[in-house]
């Protein structure tokens, strides 16, 4: 069964709304799960996406997006981009890259991004990084982000100086899952230009990863008569 896309034609935004039913079943999951994903870009340079979701059955559900950004165009990699995360904590993983349940602190480690620096830092200065991220190849993980009293928290901003772009990430979700790209191998983008490691990244809102097995976690249960409603804003501007 695919995904149904209808185009949406407003004043100030325009986009194109997504429908899905999975069936109860449907690779495991109870639940006849309905889906909408609306995807609008407006004229203050924001793409904006909302997730709806509703079941018949008890199930889980924890929607994402998953797309690669480059700031420079694809011209290079981007561990020279810049990054700040606003979040004290973060998910310590383990050897499978699965949470370990526990909640830690950001500070004195090699996950502490409330300060803008270069993406590939941490990777160069920090000999125990692989502690942190398994494998030494980059960043792959999730930030509890910190709270606001606006509708939407403040997630990312990321930056490339060459190219003077910008670019905000904020949600109504609870975490961000920050990957670099570390398995990128040779897929071929716009230009024919092939995408190597770390040619792209990915900032993921989304609830606790693992949540259904992790006690500590918020739920990620959806049940009858609820709605499963979150919202991403990603903002791009140009540097000053």
């Amino acid at each position: 069964m695919a995904w149904k896309g209808e185009i949406v034609e407003g004043d100030s935004e325009s986009g194109v709304v997504f429908t899905y039913t999975s069936p109860d079943g449907e690779e495991g999951f109870p639940g006849t799960l309905s889906c909408k994903v609306s995807y609008f870009l407006n004229e203050n340079n924001e793409i904006r996406i909302e997730y709806l979701a509703t079941t018949d059955k008890p199930t889980i559900v924890n929607l994402t997006n998953h797309s690669y950004f480059n700031l420079s165009g694809c011209t290079k990699n981007i561990l020279d981009h810049k990054i700040r995360i606003n979040a004290d904590h973060y998910l310590p993983l383990d050897k499978s890259l699965m949470p370990t349940g526990d909640v830690a602190l950001v500070e004195g480690t090699p996950m502490d991004l409330r300060k803008s620096c270069a993406v590939g830092q941490n990777l160069k200065d920090s000999p125990d990084f692989d502690q942190f991220v398994i494998g030494n190849a980059g960043f792959d993980a999730s930030w509890v982000l910190n709270s606001s009293d606006s509708e939407y928290k403040q997630g990312a901003v990321v930056q490339d100086e060459n190219s003077g772009i910008i670019l905000e990430a904020s949600t109504t979700c609870p975490t961000l899952q920050f990957y670099t790209g570390n398995f990128l191998d040779g897929v071929k983008g716009k230009k024919g230009i092939a995408y190597e490691k770390n040619f792209g990244l990915c900032l993921e809102t989304q609830l606790y990863t693992d949540a259904i097995n992790q006690p500590k976690f918020p739920t990620i249960c959806l049940y009858p008569g609820q709605e499963w409603n979150q919202k991403t804003k990603f903002t791009f501007s140009l540097q000053k």
